[in-house]
């Protein structure tokens, strides 16, 4: 694996540089132990995808609380905001980003989160300097699966496809820069380990960037 013939590296941040699969799937029973009660046996399961109305009517119905749905929402996305920068960085992650960042390689994040998420952590985690841009798809009502978000990123840097690599985890973006001729990794994770096979049929190999940085220090 030849990482160093690249110039370029767009990384995903969410589930590729920090840890947070395991963040967002106990969200439900993390916050409801914020308010002071006690999870109730899977209570993570019946809430996902915590960042929604579904979810919030769920906590709401099963713990009374004295609030509207919307409120309860509000509530449950302010807490994700202030907690959301202490999810930790992936092993080897920051070790990765400044051995490429050292041999003068131009990084970027382009991300699905939207700012408010992203740009606390990544101050957080003081990895802000490594990279030209922080880009949050969604917050520029862009989509990363559709391929848009991506178009848009290597317009505006002028970025050339054969010098270009994406990092992420996600199996849809890993299909979609296929589909662009995009070369990219899938990273490993184990949110998405039954589409395994899926990952490594569609980009250039399935590793962790501990794995990367491993091939190349």
């Amino acid at each position: 694996m030849d990482l160093l013939k690249y110039d370029n590296f767009i990384f995903d941040y969410d589930g590729t540089i920090i840890n947070s699969m395991p963040f967002w799937i106990r969200c439900p029973s993390e916050f409801v132990k914020f308010k002071g009660l006690e999870p109730k046996p899977g209570l993570d399961e019946r809430a996902p995808f915590f960042e929604s109305l579904e979810a919030a009517e769920v906590i709401k119905n099963e713990y009374n609380f004295n609030l509207t749905t919307l409120e309860l929402f509000e509530e449950m996305k302010k807490w994700v905001y202030d907690e959301y920068k202490y999810v930790p960085l992936k092993n080897k992650s920051i070790d990765l980003i400044k051995f490429l960042h050292k041999n003068n390689k131009k990084l970027f994040i382009l991300s699905s989160s939207v700012n408010e998420l992203i740009k606390p952590s990544t101050t957080y985690q003081n990895i802000d300097n490594y990279f030209i841009d922080i880009f949050s798809a969604s917050s520029n009502k862009l989509s990363k699966e559709d391929g848009e978000a991506f178009i848009h990123f290597f317009e505006k840097y002028n970025l050339n496809k054969e010098n270009t690599l994406v990092l992420d985890d996600s199996p849809k973006v890993i299909n979609i820069l296929k589909e662009l001729n995009i070369n990219s990794i899938s990273i490993k994770e184990d949110f998405y380990k039954e589409y395994e096979q899926e990952l490594k049929n569609n980009s250039l190999g399935y590793y962790s960037l501990e794995d990367l940085y491993n091939f190349i220090k």
